[in-house]
């Protein structure tokens, strides 16, 4: 954590069925971010204790209000690093996720 730099938010697209298509690096990421936002933490509980990750979990879906917004936005501007998420069934879910208040509150909206 470095309170001079904001952290980064880092998207991660999870397997929909079979655990084994996860990669490396992904785990990676949500083993060392501070903390996890998803659309449904207990279907994300099981991905995270099937690879050993503790990482805390917070709720983030589209039907989050301001305040999920503010405190991720918040866990940002205070240097730390936040992880994103969400089982991306196709390009159109993916486009909703992008367009989420994260992104107009970053920029002040």
């Amino acid at each position: 954590m470095n309170s001079n730099q904001s952290g980064t938010l880092y998207v991660v697209a999870t397997p929909i069925g079979n655990l084994g298509d996860m990669v490396p690096r992904a785990v990676e990421i949500l083993q060392t971010v501070k903390a996890i936002a998803c659309e449904d933490t207990r279907h994300s509980k099981k991905l995270l204790d099937h690879f050993r990750i503790d990482t805390p979990l917070m709720a983030y879906h589209d039907h989050s209000d301001k305040k999920s917004s503010h405190k991720i936005l918040t866990q940002l501007s205070a240097g730390n690093d936040i992880a994103l998420i969400f089982r991306c069934r196709n390009t159109a879910d993916f486009r909703s996720w992008v367009s989420l208040g994260t992104c107009g509150a970053a920029a002040g909206n």
